[in-house]
């Protein structure tokens, strides 16, 4: 049983870690390899725990990406799907989703592989930042400078799209942030991290990533606040110091493609009227949808406009979600935030996930690639589950024997220690 956590971790860690390197390929099979991979460990696991009747960790996220790769496969199986193939796809997606939220469950809730996956999380997000640091030096549009992606603007790393890697850094950021107040002793290191992974995003030239990164900074601080690790005027400090070293680290790669692309005109922004007919074709298939990953077969018929090219996604994952799953396929969605929702706030950088969540109002990084996805879900639950609140610092009473115990001054946890102005 000790070697559990152990084979979960490795396992996750290289099967997500493989998909997210690998998203600039567009073929299949990277997908069904990550997929593949995921689903035999999980069975193995449960194969496992049955024979020598072990009790595996279960968490409620379970249920509702569970119940989601059913449906997904009901509406292939009975032909109910516009797209009978695609909802097959989807629904694989969600088992190798389901498979590796199980996998992820079996090590978060211990604290010591819990920090060792925080860890390599943001040791793995902060070299791909640096890589698209000097992607963007080099104004190249191979993936690593080496494979062709068919793509002219710029490719971040794996990365082909800048509002794919503005989400994977939203789930970052906020950890970054996290690290730098809670332990002193990593604080000066984690704050440069988040300068890096800050001016990445400026270099990516994402608006909305931009901006769900601006808001992460004062809700980090007041959440670590209302945990009782730092106080008020510390969160002051904090705010002053972020913002200089942030804006500091972003001057070196430039302001000027974000501020160029912040000057469009809105109005001229075709995912306004892509929106507007998912919307059309929600209305029309309220309750059940079109079938998962039947969008794209659909829209067709509700398109206002023709681009002369192939419209695959509809620029809102909420809509999507709705118009190919109904009203019960957004309420599994939405049932699976909510099992992850105190413990994502309570984690202080969890908060990331809500930030994509935003982002997800005007794109979609639930629908990009199966790795991405499930990335993004494994990401939450790993936070969510380090959401033991810390125990807040307080100062010692005189009066009698309402005095509490007396707490020598190297007692007090790392973690409630400030950051020294």
């Amino acid at each position: 049983m000790r070697k559990v956590p152990a084979l979960a971790a490795y396992g996750v860690s290289l099967f997500v870690g493989f998909g997210i390197l690998t998203l600039f390929l567009a073929a299949r099979w990277p997908t069904s390899v990550v997929e593949a991979g995921l689903l035999i460990q999980a069975a193995a696991l449960l194969a496992w725990a049955g024979f020598r009747d072990v009790r595996l960790h279960w968490h409620p996220v379970l249920l509702p990406v569970g119940c989601t790769a059913i449906g997904s496969a009901l509406q292939a199986s009975t032909g109910f799907s516009a797209a009978p193939w695609l909802s097959g796809e989807k629904s694989l997606q969600y088992a190798a989703t389901f498979a590796a939220l199980l996998l992820i469950a079996q090590t978060a809730n211990r604290s010591a592989w819990r920090a060792r996956l925080s860890t390599a999380l943001l040791v793995f997000g902060t070299l791909l930042s640096l890589v698209t640091l000097l992607h963007v030096a080099s104004a190249t549009g191979k993936a690593f400078w080496l494979f062709e992606t068919g793509y002219t603007e710029l490719v971040a790393g794996p990365f082909v799209s800048r509002n794919t890697f503005a989400q994977f850094v939203e789930i970052l950021f906020p950890l970054a942030l996290y690290q730098a107040i809670r332990w002193r002793r990593r604080a000066p290191l984690m704050v440069f991290v988040a300068g890096i992974l800050f001016a990445s995003e400026v270099a990516g030239a994402s608006r909305a990533g931009t901006l769900i990164l601006l808001a992460e900074i004062p809700l980090v601080l007041w959440l670590s606040h209302h945990q009782g690790l730092i106080s008020r005027r510390t969160v002051a400090l904090y705010m002053l110091c972020l913002t200089g070293a942030l804006a500091f680290l972003a001057f070196f790669v430039g302001w000027n493609s974000l501020l160029a692309r912040l000057g469009e005109d809105p109005v001229t922004d075709l995912r306004w009227p892509i929106m507007s007919s998912s919307f059309n074709m929600l209305k029309d298939h309220l309750w059940l949808g079109v079938g998962y990953g039947a969008w794209p077969v659909v829209y067709p018929q509700y398109a206002t406009f023709d681009l002369g090219l192939v419209v695959n996604q509809a620029h809102c994952d909420w809509l999507q979600m709705a118009g190919e799953g109904g009203i019960a396929g957004l309420g599994l969605f939405v049932w699976s935030i909510a099992t992850l929702f105190k413990g994502l706030l309570r984690s202080v950088w969890g908060i990331g996930f809500f930030g994509v969540l935003c982002h997800a109002c005007v794109d979609f990084p639930f629908q990009h690639r199966p790795a991405f996805t499930i990335f993004l879900f494994c990401a939450a639950l790993l936070a969510a589950s380090g959401a033991a609140r810390p125990t807040r610092v307080h100062r010692t009473s005189h009066r009698g024997h309402d005095r509490p115990r007396h707490r020598s001054r190297h007692s007090l946890p790392e973690r409630s220690a400030e950051f020294p102005a």
